[in-house]
């Protein structure tokens, strides 16, 4: 059966053949200051069409800085791009890219958070990804004085005596 733009069908069953994009990342779980994160993406066409014109984005996380990519994607203003072209029904692939941790900013236990990539194609709306989180680990330091007289600690140094920290 044909059935045309505007036309009704009653009792009939229609089944529209589209792609249906997906996509998902892992990574670099744990990071100290100054390492490198690597994210793979994952991504298919489960439907039951090829999808044509397919992009995959990813915008490169805060705190982070570009360092690499596979895949033939391409970094410009802080976004990563892999023109993936036609996707067959039913196939799929990876792509990554690597970002190094800024050696002087985020805070001990703190998150860097990249939840800002998708695929699309010219035959759907683009799919976003779900969120992947890498802790960051810092340094943490602390700092205490304690003045002694004469090897004893004390609280207040009498005037005229030595003080040793």
């Amino acid at each position: 059966m044909t059935v045309t733009s505007g036309q009704d069908t009653p009792g009939k069953d229609i089944t529209l053949n589209l792609p249906k994009l997906t996509i998902s990342k892992t990574g670099t779980a744990v990071a100290n200051l100054g390492t490198d994160i690597t994210y793979t993406i994952t991504y298919g066409n489960t439907g039951g069409l090829a999808a044509t014109g397919v992009v995959i984005t990813d915008k490169v996380p805060t705190n982070t800085t570009f360092k690499s990519e596979t895949g033939g994607g391409t970094e410009s203003g802080g976004t990563v791009t892999w023109n993936i072209g036609n996707l067959a029904a039913g196939a799929s692939g990876t792509v990554t890219f690597t970002v190094t941790v800024a050696p002087i900013g985020p805070a001990d236990q703190s998150k860097i958070t990249n939840d800002t990539y998708s695929i699309d194609c010219a035959e759907t709306d683009a799919v976003a990804g779900a969120k992947f989180e890498t802790t960051v680990n810092a340094p943490v330091m602390s700092v205490s004085k304690v003045a002694q007289v004469g090897g004893s600690t004390v609280i207040q140094v009498p005037a005229g005596n030595d003080l040793t920290y």
